[in-house]
């Protein structure tokens, strides 16, 4: 649903959505990330990408079944609105 309400441009239904999404899943170290992976998308989605690069920043930075990782970055069309801004080419290139 997270997804969606951010295609539909219901920031919102995002914002309550990733906050109840991150605080049921900040203690848990196998699921957390992908709650935090889905706040960085559906940021991307509603084009606050400032938000969406500093989670894809702590998302590299920590290691996690299924993770992030630059060739991700470089092929999942999700990210194509992000790919122009200097902060995610250099995330997608491997570079801290």
């Amino acid at each position: 649903m997270l997804g969606v309400h951010a295609l539909l441009g219901r920031r919102e239904e995002v914002e309550r959505a990733v906050a109840a999404n991150m605080a049921a899943q900040e203690k848990d170290r196998w699921t957390g990330p992908f709650a935090e992976e889905d706040a960085a998308r559906a940021f991307c989605l509603l084009g606050d990408h400032e938000r969406s690069l500093a989670l894809l920043e702590q998302l590299l930075a920590k290691a996690y079944a299924d993770c992030v990782t630059p060739a991700l970055l470089r092929l999942d069309p999700v990210w194509d609105p992000l790919r122009e801004h200097p902060r995610f080419q250099k995330l997608a290139a491997g570079k801290p």
